[in-house]
């Protein structure tokens, strides 16, 4: 199912499913798997979010990523079902604080 844009919204919600900090040893309730980001991502939109901010999480071990592999597969998965939803990609700072090191 594709869901439709919302033109007459007139709040922006920028929703963050991960974040660079939070880990399984924290919270339970962080999704680590490409699958589990885009699902958290897709309840999300249910309830009307505008705007995702992503951030990648390697699945081996739960840490954040800029791998393309995994950033890739989680906005292909949002893209398939939330065509319309503003997606904000993030390295963050954080863990790689020079774009080089990116991969």
């Amino acid at each position: 199912m594709v869901r439709k844009g919302r033109p007459n919204l007139k709040l922006i919600v920028n929703f963050t499913p991960t974040g660079m900090i939070p880990t399984k040893k924290m919270t339970p309730y962080v999704p680590i798997s490409v699958e589990d980001i885009v699902e958290m991502c897709l309840r999300a939109v249910d309830i009307e979010i505008t705007m995702v901010h992503l951030h990648a999480r390697d699945e081996k071990t739960g840490e954040p990523t800029t791998k393309l592999m995994y950033m890739a597969g989680i906005i292909a998965g949002i893209r398939q079902y939330a065509p319309d939803l503003i997606i904000c990609v993030s390295l963050s700072g954080r863990t790689f604080n020079r774009f080089e090191k990116s991969s």
